[in-house]
This record gives structure tokens, C-alpha cells and sequence, in this order.
């Protein structure tokens, strides 16, 4: 992001109580343009949000959340995700999990590294020819 010139920064919102307020406070205040939300209902929870305000999606304000789950498809607009393969997850911690109880791996913390996808749909704009500059 910084070699695109765009400011990146996180808002916590401790409880989903005054979600609204502090939504359309920080998107009028700070010209927002995307949110990547922390999850797949809070991401839902930002698109029903700024619907409600007159923002159009993904014109003005483009969405994208973690998980991959039904309400991301079925939501409209559908929500583009960061697909992370929970099954995959789930299967590689299984195995670690059993190789530990068969004692045939050390008890230090494993750590696996695991690719995610960007499932587009109708909350973001389209990508066109993106390049960063790494």
C-alpha cells in the first residue's frame, strides 16, 4: 500500500452497539474509500451500514472480508472475501495434532504458512491491472 501512496490505518470497534456511529463517523471523516473487515459479519455489518447512509457499493465504498462462509454469497450486495480454507486448516492441524500424540513430532510450536485467495464479488470494484511496485 505504501508504494501506492495509500494510507492504510484500523479502527476497533469494541462493541457492535454504536457499530453505526463510529462507521459513518470514521468514513465521512477520513474520505474512506475500502474496508477490510475482520471477518465476514463485520464486513456485512459495514456494506448494510453504509447502504443505510446513501453509500454506493462498491462505487464509493468497496468491502472485502475474512472467511469465505454462506452469508458472504447470499448477502446482496455478495461480499468479496479473503477465502482462508478452514478445511485445509482444519486438516493440517489435525495431522500436527496426531504426529504430536504418536510422538513423531517435538513438542515445539509448528508453524505452517497456508496461501488465502481473494474471492471477488459485488462489494468491490473490479481489479484492472494491477502491478504494485515492490
Amino acid at each position: 500500500m505504501k508504494s501506492l501512496g495509500i494510507t492504510a490505518f484500523s479502527v476497533y470497534m469494541e462493541n457492535y452497539l454504536c457499530f453505526e456511529e463510529t462507521l459513518i463517523k470514521v468514513l465521512k471523516e477520513k474520505k474512506v474509500d475500502a474496508v477490510l473487515a475482520s471477518d465476514e459479519l463485520s464486513a456485512i455489518s459495514v456494506i448494510k451500514n453504509a447502504l443505510k447512509h446513501k453509500y454506493k457499493i462498491p462505487e464509493q465504498l468497496s468491502v472485502i472480508g475474512f472467511t469465505n462462509g454462506i452469508m458472504a454469497e447470499n448477502f446482496v450486495p455478495s461480499l468479496t472475501t479473503v477465502e482462508q480454507h478452514a478445511e485445509e486448516q482444519g486438516a493440517l492441524a489435525a495431522e500436527i495434532m496426531i504426529k504430536r500424540i504418536e510422538k513423531k513430532l517435538a513438542a515445539p510450536m509448528v508453524q505452517e504458512i497456508l496461501d488465502t485467495t481473494i474471492v471477488e464479488r459485488e462489494s468491490t470494484l473490479p481489479v484492472k491491472n494491477f502491478n504494485p511496485v515492490i
